[in-house]
């Protein structure tokens, strides 16, 4: 039996969750995606009008619930790499995405996890082209899927990165049957690696079929030396806390406090020219901070409010108050990878058991 995590619930990821929630031992699936259907996505997506207005992740845990109702079903309706990173490990990750940056956010991710498997899944409309790949964050010095990009490639998910970081992919626009395909590609590797039938390597691999073409083809990605993901494992040691138990003052001991991948504003700005000083995880400020009391406008950190580390012997230099804070008031959750000096942290571990979440 395995754990699955989807991140992407379009074109691609839609059918996907139909197909998986007919494969026998998948035990339960996490669904990832911040967006809602909208209008457009009816005429290139396996998507009701219904839906419209709906968020994905509900769309397709009700679609899998009906199909399957012994499958065991979260939804987080967020972005990729906001997803307490706990939930990632053990578990199979599939990805539909139409980002280059979300991909490498993705790989990223998974090496540090260590994931048994990473299977990603693509489109291309000129050709007909639909393709899946699988790789093996958890085999020594395995290749990943961006090890075969070009520089064009690297160019390209720079810029899909915008300052206020935000993905700006621009979607396939893929006709809803080749979507289908490359779900349906990616879900036969999925069976297969079920059935111990695609076996751990060094090497990724690709398959990609052409509908026009009436052909197919298989490939594999060795390690290169310029890939820009780092393919870092890290070595994961329970908390031993909760978020909401574990205040910051219990951890000044380490020096330095970090939630990778998410950094922590100080202050937050508005058009308007209001400022709110801060402490929290900038990507999880709740929405009674974000809104700004003098205009109503949404407020927003500058690039210099950011950092990525906490200086924990100054913790009072933020505030008095800081120093007591819980985990929980910065935003952190339980499930979250935190980084003390150079050792990486589980938070909440027993936690997350008690609620069946791992």
């Amino acid at each position: 039996m395995i754990d699955l995590v989807i991140a992407g619930l379009g074109n691609i990821g839609l059918p996907f969750v139909d197909f998986v929630s007919r494969i026998p031992g998948v035990r339960s699936v996490v669904l990832v995606d911040p967006d809602a259907f909208t209008e457009n996505n009816v005429s290139c997506q396996m998507v009701a009008l219904s839906d419209v207005g709906c968020p994905k992740v509900d769309v397709a845990a009700a679609r899998m619930a009906e199909a399957n109702p012994a499958l065991r079903i979260e939804t987080l309706r967020c972005r990729l790499e906001h997803v307490p990173r706990c939930l990632y490990r053990g578990r199979v990750i599939a990805s539909c995405l139409d980002s280059r940056f979300a991909r490498a956010s993705l790989s990223d991710i998974a090496w540090t996890v260590g994931a048994p498997l990473w299977l990603d899944a693509g489109v291309r409309p000129e050709g007909r082209l639909a393709r899946a790949s699988a790789a093996f964050p958890s085999h020594a010095k395995a290749a990943g899927i961006c090890c075969g990009w070009s520089p064009e490639d690297w160019n390209l998910a720079a810029r899909e990165y915008s300052c206020a970081g935000a993905f700006e992919g621009a979607p396939s626009r893929s006709p809803a049957f080749l979507g289908a395909m490359a779900a349906a590609v990616m879900a036969h590797r999925l069976d297969c690696f079920i059935a111990n039938d695609l076996p751990p390597s060094a090497d990724a691999r690709s398959w990609v079929v052409s509908l026009d073409a009436h052909r197919s083809w298989t490939t594999s990605i060795r390690r290169s030396s310029d890939c820009r993901c780092k393919h870092q494992s890290w070595t994961i040691e329970p908390l031993g806390h909760s978020a909401e138990t574990c205040k910051l003052s219990d951890l000044t001991e380490a020096g330095l406090l970090a939630v990778p991948g998410m950094p922590v504003t100080r202050a937050l700005r508005c058009d308007c020219g209001s400022v709110r000083g801060s402490f929290h995880i900038a990507a999880r400020l709740p929405e009674n901070l974000v809104h700004c009391d003098s205009c109503g406008g949404k407020m927003s950190s500058g690039a210099l409010d950011l950092f990525d580390e906490i200086d924990l012997s100054a913790l009072e230099d933020f505030g008095p108050e800081v120093p007591a804070l819980a985990l929980a008031d910065l935003g952190v959750s339980n499930g979250d990878i935190i980084r003390l000096g150079k050792r990486h942290f589980e938070v909440g571990v027993s936690v997350l058991f008690q609620e069946g979440r791992v």
